[in-house]
């Protein structure tokens, strides 16, 4: 018979004869289970598609992975111990050009706030880049 889902096998046997007059009574069980020894090899997923790089430039990293849908049994081939990848991405160096704060000249001084006694007068400047 075949291994069914609990890996376990059966077998069946009927009584042919009964027994009549003093005859002899048959011995031994009518249903035999065996468990299985088949082997059963790792089964694994696909590589999942890969991750996006986590570096726009100067080298970084993504990853891909797979997963193990079905461990051996009974002397089965194993499962790969790799199930993650990782490559380096976007090698390219980064664009390195300085950027300088600019501004502009300051403004002109502003007229006083009072006309007598402490006040406040304001000139400013504007960031151009």
């Amino acid at each position: 018979s075949h291994c069914d889902s609990h890996d376990q096998r059966e077998r069946y046997r009927l009584i042919a004869v009964e027994p009549l007059m003093d005859g002899k009574p048959c011995n031994g069980t009518l249903k035999e289970i065996r468990p299985c020894t088949i082997a059963v090899d790792c089964v694994i997923s696909p590589w999942t598609p890969w991750d996006q790089c986590d570096k726009s430039c100067d080298g970084g990293q993504k990853q891909r992975q797979r997963q193990v849908e079905l461990n051996p049994k009974h002397g089965g081939k194993p499962c790969p111990l790799g199930l993650i990848e990782t490559t380096g991405c976007n090698r390219e160096p980064c664009d390195d050009k300085e950027v300088n704060c600019k501004v502009s000249i300051w403004s002109v001084w502003s007229r006083c706030s009072a006309s007598c006694g402490p006040g406040v007068k304001e000139r400013s400047l504007t960031v151009t880049n």
